[in-house]
C-alpha cells in the first residue's frame, strides 16, 4: 500500500482524537489506521463481546445448532472426509456442520472461553491460541476464515499463515462485511471492525498471498473461495477508477446527506444485514422511550405487542451536519468515553 494512494476517509473526535479511518485508492482498503491501544482490544473481547446474546449461549452449557453456510460454499471443491481447519471458531457452529458431514476438523480461537465451549460443549478439536501462533505445514485441503479478517490487525499475515497450513492446491475461504452494505456511521465508528473491504480488494489480497479466486458471491457479505496455487496477479482487476467517488458519496449520504439537524437509525434486518433511516431528533426520543419500555417487559409479552422495530438492536446517532458534503468527514461527540467506538 503506497503512501500516495492513503486518503482519509473520516475523522472521529471526543475530545481527544479517537478513530481515523483511511482508504487506500489503489487496492480499495478501507481500514482505522489510528485505534485503540492493545490494551483496549484484550479488555473488549474479555468483557463486551460476548455480552448479551452471546455471553447467553456460552452460558447454556449445551451444544448449538450447526451452521452450514461455510460447508454448503466449498463442499463440491473438496475430497469426502478432507481435512479442514478454522481460525478464530468463534462458538463452533461452522466447523460443527464440517464435523457432522465427515470432514476431520480442528480450529483455533483466540478467546479462552469461547475455545472451552468449543472443545467442552461443542466436543470439537480447538486450541485457545491467537493467529500467530499456529504451527503447521501443507496438510490442510481447507482452511477458512469466516467474519474474522476484518477484526485482525494483520490480515495479509494471517492469509500467510493460511497458506502455509494448506496442501498445495488446497482452498482457502474467507468471508467479510461487505464494504458497500455497511452503515457508514457504523464504519467509522465500530474500530473492532479495523478493515473494511470490497470484493475487489480481498481478492488483491488473496492473490497477492498466492492465491487464485475459484467461487466468489456478493451479497450482503462477501464470500471467496480461492486455491492455492501460486496465485494469478496479473488477472486481479485493477482497483475502480471511480472507487473514491463512490465511497465518498456512500460515506457522505450515510451520515444524512446535506447540512441538517437530524438522527442516523441503523439496525440488522437479517444475516450480515442492515437497514438504516435518518429521523428526527424527536421521533429519536420516541423510538428510544419504546426502547427502554421494551427492556422492562417480559419477551413473550413484547414481541406480542410492539412493533419489531423495538425488537431489534438499534443503534442510532444524532447528527448535526455542516460544512461541504466531501470527504473527510469529521465527527465530533460532546462527550468522551468508549462509547465513541462500539456500534
Amino acid at each position: 500500500m503506497r503512501g500516495d494512494c492513503v486518503r482519509d476517509v473520516a475523522a472521529v473526535a471526543d475530545g481527544t482524537p479517537a478513530g481515523l479511518v483511511a482508504a487506500c485508492t489503489r487496492c480499495e482498503h478501507v481500514f482505522f489506521r489510528r485505534r485503540p491501544t492493545p490494551e483496549w482490544f484484550k479488555r473488549f473481547y474479555a468483557r463486551e463481546w460476548d455480552s448479551g446474546h452471546r455471553g447467553d449461549q456460552l452460558g447454556l452449557g449445551t451444544k448449538l445448532a450447526s451452521s452450514t453456510r461455510v460447508l454448503e460454499f466449498c463442499r463440491s471443491h473438496l475430497p469426502d472426509g478432507g481435512r479442514v481447519f478454522e481460525i478464530g471458531a468463534g462458538l463452533g457452529t461452522s466447523l460443527r456442520a464440517f464435523h457432522e458431514a465427515g470432514y476431520d476438523v480442528s480450529s483455533i480461537e483466540p478467546s479462552e472461553h469461547r475455545a472451552r465451549f468449543v472443545s467442552a460443549v461443542m466436543g470439537l478439536e480447538c486450541q485457545p491460541s491467537p493467529v500467530e501462533q499456529i504451527v503447521g505445514a501443507n496438510t490442510f485441503d481447507l482452511v477458512y476464515v469466516n467474519h474474522v479478517l476484518e477484526h485482525l490487525v494483520d490480515p495479509v499475515s494471517t492469509i500467510s499463515t493460511a497458506a502455509a497450513l494448506l496442501r498445495p492446491n488446497g482452498y482457502l475461504y474467507v468471508s467479510v462485511p461487505n464494504l458497500w452494505n455497511e452503515c457508514a456511521a457504523q464504519t467509522v465508528h465500530y474500530v473492532p471492525h479495523l478493515h473494511a473491504f470490497t470484493q475487489g480488494a480481498v481478492e488483491r489480497l488473496l492473490a497477492a498471498c498466492g492465491f487464485t479466486v475459484v467461487r466468489a458471491l456478493v451479497e450482503h457479505d462477501i464470500q471467496i473461495l480461492a486455491r492455492k496455487d501460486g496465485g494469478q496477479r496479473s488477472s486481479v482487476r485493477a482497483a475502480a477508477p471511480d472507487f473514491w467517488d463512490r465511497l465518498s458519496t456512500h460515506v457522505v449520504r450515510g451520515f444524512g446527506g446535506g447540512t441538517s439537524r437530524h438522527a442516523i437509525v441503523w439496525y440488522p434486518a437479517g444475516e450480515h444485514e442492515y437497514r438504516q433511516f435518518t429521523t428526527s431528533s424527536s421521533r429519536l426520543t420516541a423510538l428510544r422511550t419504546g426502547m427502554w419500555i421494551r427492556s422492562r417487559m417480559p419477551l413473550a409479552v413484547s414481541r406480542r405487542i410492539l412493533p419489531s422495530l423495538l425488537l431489534r438492536r438499534v443503534r442510532a446517532l444524532e447528527v448535526e451536519v455542516t460544512g461541504p458534503p466531501a470527504l473527510p468527514v469529521h465527527v465530533q461527540h460532546d462527550a468522551g468515553g468508549d462509547g465513541v467506538w462500539v456500534k
